[in-house]
């Protein structure tokens, strides 16, 4: 059974996020059974686009990634910040606005995957989908831990961190999840 952990933060600054990003991955079981030293992890935040301002609660927040990566640091492991934001976004300005160039000015890793080369890779045993085009920074993570938002949508009224992989395919994939039913999965997948 999956467990989920939830924890209120009464504040914005860095010390009080990492300390309810920490509580959390612990009521949900920790990490260190699953993030060995020298692995490479690949977080992936929502950064769907740009948005009007870091406080209206659409992307991931810069405090809650360098927690994350921070708990992976001391496990031993590469952390990689990485997001390719809606089709026709731009993730580089959805970075700029929520603060990700402070992560990048600390020295963590935070990548536009929109600018790395792409792969086609095979979906074994995929029922609707066969195959998809990735990032090749992707297929070289040993894991990927999903930090999304939980936000309304308007397709889909929530998304969580299924909708929040697709940033980890091309544009005209993301395009092609959502026509081939992406919300109705349960039923027809």
């Amino acid at each position: 059974m999956t467990r989920v952990s939830i924890v209120r933060v009464a504040g914005r600054n860095q010390a009080q996020v990492a300390g309810a990003v920490r509580q959390a991955i612990e009521m949900a079981g920790g990490m260190a059974d699953l993030i060995r030293p020298g692995m490479r992890v690949m977080i992936k935040p929502n950064m769907v686009a740009p948005p009007p301002s870091a406080e209206i609660g659409a992307c991931t927040s810069p405090l809650v990634c360098k927690a994350v990566a921070d708990v992976v640091k001391e496990l031993g492991a590469r952390p990689i910040i990485a997001e390719s934001s809606a089709r026709g976004a731009d993730t580089e300005a959805a970075y700029r606005t929520m603060g990700y160039d402070a992560l990048r000015a600390q020295g963590y890793e935070v990548v536009d995957l929109k600018q790395d080369k792409t792969v086609r890779m095979a979906l074994v045993g995929g029922r609707v989908l066969t195959e998809i085009t990735t990032f090749d920074l992707v297929t070289q993570m040993d894991a990927i831990i999903s930090v999304p938002i939980l936000k309304t949508h308007d397709q889909g009224q929530i998304t969580l961190a299924l909708k929040n992989l697709k940033g980890l395919v091309i544009d005209g994939d993301k395009r092609r999840i959502h026509q081939l039913g992406m919300f109705e999965a349960p039923s027809i997948w």
